[in-house]
């Protein structure tokens, strides 16, 4: 399995996370989502084709 790199991470948050406001603090929640992303992209390729 590959390690991902935080530019990866960096950009899944940028897809897949809402963003409080900068007024607010300008963070992003659910990082989660981030986390889920990298680890579906990394069980893929050991996945069995569903054609």
């Amino acid at each position: 399995m590959r390690c991902r790199k935080e530019s990866d991470l960096d950009f899944a948050k940028q897809q897949y996370c809402p963003k409080v406001s900068k007024e607010r603090g300008g963070y992003y929640t659910h990082v989660h989502a981030a986390y889920t992303s990298a680890a579906l992209d990394a069980i893929e390729p050991m996945m069995p084709s569903l054609k």
